[in-house]
């Protein structure tokens, strides 16, 4: 699922994109004031062509009832070098 919601991004695929995050998800930049739900960061995203972030190293957790899972990953993009994306 990471890497199919990482390849949708590169190729700005936005329905199979977002149709990976729960209508409550929120994405997190690095900066303090972005914060953004579902359908602000859609929106955002609909006036770009894609993003590429490589996956370096990637942590995945999962609940021992299997319901619930949490991850994180070392990126690197060209644009921006290296940053960590968590998520659950």
């Amino acid at each position: 699922m990471l890497d199919g919601y990482h390849l949708a991004a590169a190729n700005g695929e936005w329905d199979t994109y977002f149709d990976l995050m729960s209508e409550d998800g929120v994405f997190i930049r690095t900066d303090a004031d972005e914060r953004w739900g579902k359908a602000e960061f859609r929106q955002y995203s609909s006036g770009n062509n894609g993003w590429v972030y490589t996956p370096q190293q990637r942590s995945i957790n999962i609940t021992p009832d299997g319901a619930s899972a949490w991850f994180d990953e070392a990126l690197l993009s060209q644009s921006y070098g290296s940053s960590r994306a968590p998520g659950c």
